[in-house]
This record gives C-alpha cells, structure tokens and sequence, in this order.
C-alpha cells in the first residue's frame, strides 16, 4: 500500500501555458492592452483634433517705407532678432515651397489717395529676413508673393508665411476686397 502512497498523477503542461491570455507573443496581457488602447485614444483624440497653425503671422507695427526712402535696416535688425529669439522657444518649421502674404494696413480714417501703390513699398529687405528663418529659399519658382491693403483700426504691416496648400484657407479668412 505504501506504493500507491507513493504515486502522483502526472499532468502534462502544454508548451504555451504561460502565454494563455497574453498578446505579442506573450509579451502583454489582454487586460493591459484594453487599458493601454483606452488611454491612448483618450490622450490621442484630443491631441490631434486640436487646431494646427495653417501659417505664420508676423505684426510689424507700421507700414513698411516707400522704395526710394532708402534702407529698413531701421526694421530688418529688430525683425531678425525677434525671428530669431522666436526660433529658440519652438522649432520653426523651414519651408521648401511658400507663400508669403504682405497685409498692408492702413488707419480707417485715412483717405484713399495716401494708400501706396504696392510696387512702391519696400518689401524685399523683409522677405530677405523672412526668408532667412522661415524659407529653404525665396526664388520665383519657390516663394509666392501676395500683396494687399486693408482700412483697420490702426497701421501696420501683416505678413503671413505659410505652405501653398493653405492659401485657399487664409483667403477664407481675409478675404481680399476689391473696389
């Protein structure tokens, strides 16, 4: 009688036994799957329906000079290192293709015969500093030119630096006023 004492009953453990209720091999359970899929969709969600930045904008609190007024050196020094302190806090995003909008803004009481005609309006030094921190390159085939007025409440030039694709949007928003 001491044998049968003595005996065990033998099971035999299949070779997954310790996989059983786990996913990726084994790596995670079905639980911390569920939970991790719940918050990741909880975090994710709102993250990518917040509202992207369709474009740059840039606030230059006056009108830019008259061509033959000489340089902006007076504006391209202050412009550039704000840019640049600017690129510090946040990575700029360097366009290859673009269009750069200038949004000339004039006082609403203002008469019509003092708005400048835009061939007139010394642009280029700004978009050299535009171009510097915002552009792969400002050529032709590159960069796209807009040119606006608009009456406002006070003066100053709006310049907006985006990728062609928003062009359509940003007309949306400021639509461009004909007589």
């Amino acid at each position: 009688m001491r044998r049968n004492e003595e005996e065990q009953d033998v099971y035999i453990i299949p070779q997954n036994f310790i996989e059983g209720g786990k996913v990726f091999g084994g790596m995670f359970r079905w639980r911390n799957v569920v939970e991790a899929a719940i918050l990741g969709l909880a975090t994710g969600f709102p993250l990518f329906h917040l509202p992207i930045r369709l474009y740059y904008r840039i606030f230059l609190p006056g009108l830019l000079p008259k061509k033959k007024a000489g340089s902006c050196a007076f504006l391209t020094g202050p412009l550039s290192a704000a840019l640049t302190e600017y690129g510090k806090g946040r990575p700029i995003r360097r366009l290859r293709r673009a269009v750069v909008c200038f949004r000339h803004l004039y006082s609403a009481g203002l008469p019509e015969r003092m708005v400048r005609d835009h061939d007139n309006i010394e642009v280029k030094q700004v978009l050299d500093v535009i171009a510097d921190h915002f552009l792969v390159d400002d050529n032709g085939l590159l960069c796209t030119n807009l040119y606006t007025s608009d009456m406002g409440d006070r003066e100053g030039t709006e310049v907006y630096v985006m990728a062609p694709e928003y062009l359509g949007k940003w007309l949306d928003l400021h639509p461009i006023k004909t007589p």
